[in-house]
């Protein structure tokens, strides 16, 4: 299904069917006509949560592009989804400064139910996609702990989780689950419990026990500057070790997306150069993008001696002597 491209002229308002339902568009030939369902989908799950508006910004990034110019491909495709929503029961309206929209109404059709079963497979087909890092993955089949339909509904509808972590009762709210190359899963969420600091939080999935929702609640905003996934060097597919990387000189902010929060930055060395100590759990990505951002790894030895078998490989590879 397509998002609405520079080639698209539009989708029709009574793509909706008499019973307030999406017409899929098929033409009795089997083929589906693409009617920008995935793009209203997104801008549904934008405004999922009624108490928060939205700008314009969030919602050309559903595919609406351009959405305040006059006369574009995404003003009219963002006019003709709120035609098809009116159908529905719901309305995007602007708010008084006129620079944020808000969702209001109630539905009088479903566009989409799913079962936990059927949301569960759909996030495992999502989340079990391969990264570029990821070694290959030791399971066949995916093991899939009996608490991930729990909080992938709760994350849906946007209520915090109670749940016991090891001893501890837990008040949190959830944002996202992962799982690594090695199918352990992982929720990501903000400890309601905290009042300062970092309050998110990264749990094993497999270790949550007796869980509950807080319906009565709404989930907060995830804070500015949080990652929504698993930082490929903090999959545990290796035993924890503090690693020490010597930068030329004051690292660039991107290079710390690529390898990672640093626990400490040393001040600059008299040459200028700049020390920086990362605490990984996955060995093989560290080391291929310290060798990327151009990075020297100095401590410890155990991880020095694996980036030079790595360097060896690569420059073998490449026919480098």
């Amino acid at each position: 299904m397509g998002s609405g491209g520079a080639n698209d002229t539009g989708d029709r308002p009574d793509a909706v069917g008499p019973d307030g339902r999406l017409d899929d568009g098929d033409d009795g030939s089997g083929v589906p006509v693409d009617l920008g369902v995935e793009r209203l989908l997104r801008l549904l799950w934008l405004f999922r949560h009624r108490d928060r508006t939205r700008t314009f910004q969030d919602i050309e990034a559903c595919g609406y592009s351009d959405v305040q110019a006059e006369g574009s491909t995404g003003r009219k495709n963002f006019a003709n989804d709120r035609a098809r929503l009116v159908k529905l029961g719901l309305s995007l309206e602007q708010t008084a400064d006129g620079n944020r929209w808000r969702i209001t109404g109630e539905p009088g059709g479903v566009l989409l139910v799913l079962t936990d079963a059927e949301r569960q497979a759909l996030t495992e087909a999502q989340l079990l996609v391969a990264e570029p890092d990821s070694p290959a993955p030791r399971h066949a089949q995916p093991y899939v702990p009996g608490a991930v339909p729990f909080l992938l509904t709760a994350i849906s509808d946007g209520h915090p989780v109670r749940f016991t972590y090891g001893d501890v009762h837990r008040f949190i709210d959830p944002h996202r689950v992962v799982v690594d190359s090695t199918n352990r899963w992982y929720l990501l969420g903000v400890d309601r419990r905290i009042d300062s600091g970092d309050r998110t939080r990264t749990f094993r999935v497999d270790r949550i026990t007796e869980t509950a929702v807080d319906r009565d609640e709404a989930v907060e905003p995830l804070p500015a500057g949080v990652s929504w996934s698993l930082h490929p060097t903090a999959w545990p597919t290796d035993a924890s070790v503090d690693v020490t990387v010597r930068f030329e000189h004051d690292p660039l902010p991107e290079w710390f997306a690529i390898l990672g929060a640093p626990l400490a930055v040393a001040a600059p060395g008299p040459d200028g150069s700049v020390s920086a100590t990362f605490r990984v759990t996955n060995h093989h990505a560290f080391i291929r993008r310290t060798l990327a951002v151009g990075a020297q790894i100095v401590h410890p030895p155990s991880i020095i001696v694996l980036a030079r078998e790595a360097l060896a490989a690569h420059e073998s590879a490449f026919g480098v002597t």
